[in-house]
Protein backbone atom coordinates (compact mmCIF):
# COMPACT_ATOMS: atom_id res chain seq x y z
CA UNK A 1 0.00 0.00 0.00
CA UNK A 2 2.90 2.38 0.77
CA UNK A 3 4.42 1.80 -2.66
CA UNK A 4 1.10 1.66 -4.53
CA UNK A 5 -0.57 4.68 -2.91
CA UNK A 6 2.48 6.79 -2.09
CA UNK A 7 4.85 5.41 -4.73
CA UNK A 8 6.13 7.91 -7.22
CA UNK A 9 5.04 11.12 -5.42
CA UNK A 10 6.49 9.94 -2.11
CA UNK A 11 9.80 8.92 -3.69
CA UNK A 12 9.97 12.12 -5.74
CA UNK A 13 9.54 14.14 -2.56
CA UNK A 14 11.75 12.15 -0.14
CA UNK A 15 13.77 9.80 -2.37
CA UNK A 16 16.86 11.97 -2.37
CA UNK A 17 17.28 11.30 1.35
CA UNK A 18 17.62 7.55 0.70
CA UNK A 19 19.37 7.99 -2.65
CA UNK A 20 16.51 6.87 -4.89
CA UNK A 21 16.54 8.75 -8.17
CA UNK A 22 14.00 9.29 -10.93
CA UNK A 23 16.00 6.77 -12.97
CA UNK A 24 15.51 4.17 -10.20
CA UNK A 25 11.76 4.80 -10.24
CA UNK A 26 11.60 4.39 -14.01
CA UNK A 27 13.66 1.20 -13.80
CA UNK A 28 11.33 -0.21 -11.12
CA UNK A 29 8.23 0.56 -13.17
CA UNK A 30 9.77 -0.94 -16.29
CA UNK A 31 10.90 -4.06 -14.40
CA UNK A 32 7.45 -4.74 -12.94
CA UNK A 33 5.75 -4.01 -16.27
CA UNK A 34 7.92 -6.73 -17.80
CA UNK A 35 8.19 -9.34 -15.01
CA UNK A 36 5.29 -8.37 -12.71
CA UNK A 37 3.84 -11.21 -10.70
CA UNK A 38 6.80 -13.55 -11.29
CA UNK A 39 9.15 -11.11 -9.59
CA UNK A 40 6.84 -11.15 -6.57
CA UNK A 41 7.00 -14.94 -6.40
CA UNK A 42 10.77 -15.13 -6.82
CA UNK A 43 11.32 -12.13 -4.54
CA UNK A 44 9.50 -13.89 -1.70
CA UNK A 45 11.83 -16.89 -1.98
CA UNK A 46 15.06 -14.85 -1.80
CA UNK A 47 16.39 -13.85 1.61
CA UNK A 48 16.65 -10.08 2.18
CA UNK A 49 14.72 -9.35 -1.05
CA UNK A 50 11.63 -10.97 0.48
CA UNK A 51 11.50 -8.22 3.09
CA UNK A 52 11.37 -5.39 0.59
CA UNK A 53 9.74 -6.76 -2.60
CA UNK A 54 6.33 -5.33 -1.69
CA UNK A 55 7.42 -1.70 -1.89
CA UNK A 56 8.81 -1.77 -5.46
CA UNK A 57 5.86 -3.98 -6.49
CA UNK A 58 3.54 -1.24 -5.27
CA UNK A 59 5.56 1.47 -7.01
CA UNK A 60 5.41 -0.64 -10.18
CA UNK A 61 1.58 -0.73 -9.77
CA UNK A 62 1.44 -4.53 -9.57
CA UNK A 63 -2.28 -5.45 -9.27
CA UNK A 64 -3.19 -6.55 -5.73
CA UNK A 65 -4.74 -9.95 -6.42
CA UNK A 66 -1.95 -11.37 -8.63
CA UNK A 67 0.67 -9.90 -6.27
CA UNK A 68 -1.02 -11.47 -3.24
CA UNK A 69 -1.34 -14.89 -4.88
CA UNK A 70 2.22 -15.01 -6.18
CA UNK A 71 3.67 -13.55 -2.95
CA UNK A 72 1.76 -16.19 -0.97
CA UNK A 73 3.08 -19.00 -3.17
CA UNK A 74 6.64 -17.68 -2.86
CA UNK A 75 6.31 -17.33 0.92
CA UNK A 76 4.83 -20.81 1.17
CA UNK A 77 7.74 -22.30 -0.79
CA UNK A 78 10.26 -20.49 1.43
CA UNK A 79 8.50 -21.51 4.66
CA UNK A 80 8.11 -25.10 3.51
CA UNK A 81 11.81 -25.25 2.62
CA UNK A 82 12.84 -23.90 6.03
CA UNK A 83 10.55 -26.37 7.83
CA UNK A 84 11.92 -29.26 5.74
CA UNK A 85 15.49 -28.13 6.41
CA UNK A 86 14.81 -27.91 10.14
CA UNK A 87 13.30 -31.39 10.11
CA UNK A 88 16.26 -32.89 8.25
CA UNK A 89 19.01 -31.10 10.16
CA UNK A 90 17.24 -30.98 13.51
CA UNK A 91 19.65 -31.86 16.30
CA UNK A 92 22.71 -31.57 14.07
CA UNK A 93 22.28 -27.85 13.45
CA UNK A 94 24.93 -26.87 16.02
CA UNK A 95 27.53 -28.83 14.02
CA UNK A 96 26.71 -26.96 10.81
CA UNK A 97 26.63 -23.58 12.53
CA UNK A 98 30.44 -23.43 12.70
CA UNK A 99 30.61 -23.77 8.90
CA UNK A 100 27.90 -21.20 8.26
CA UNK A 101 29.50 -18.61 10.57
CA UNK A 102 32.38 -18.31 8.08
CA UNK A 103 29.96 -16.78 5.57
CA UNK A 104 28.78 -14.06 7.98
CA UNK A 105 31.81 -11.88 7.27
CA UNK A 106 31.40 -12.30 3.52
CA UNK A 107 27.70 -11.40 3.66
CA UNK A 108 28.29 -8.34 5.84
CA UNK A 109 31.19 -7.21 3.62
CA UNK A 110 29.04 -7.60 0.49
CA UNK A 111 26.29 -5.56 2.15
CA UNK A 112 28.68 -2.78 3.14
CA UNK A 113 30.22 -2.69 -0.35
CA UNK A 114 26.75 -2.48 -1.90
CA UNK A 115 25.73 0.40 0.38
CA UNK A 116 28.96 2.28 -0.39
CA UNK A 117 28.43 1.72 -4.13
CA UNK A 118 24.79 2.83 -3.89
CA UNK A 119 25.64 6.04 -2.00
CA UNK A 120 28.63 6.82 -4.27
CA UNK A 121 26.59 6.29 -7.45
CA UNK A 122 23.78 8.52 -6.29
CA UNK A 123 26.05 11.12 -4.74
CA UNK A 124 27.89 11.52 -8.04
CA UNK A 125 24.56 11.79 -9.84
CA UNK A 126 23.53 14.54 -7.45
CA UNK A 127 26.83 16.41 -7.97
CA UNK A 128 26.22 16.55 -11.74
Amino acid sequence: AVGFDGGRPLIQKYGRWVFISEHDLASTEKFFAHFGKWSSLIGRVLPVVRTFISIPAGIGKEPLLPFTIFAFVGSFIWSYFLAWLGLKLGNNWHILETYFRKFDIIIVAAGVIFVIYWVHRHWQGRMR
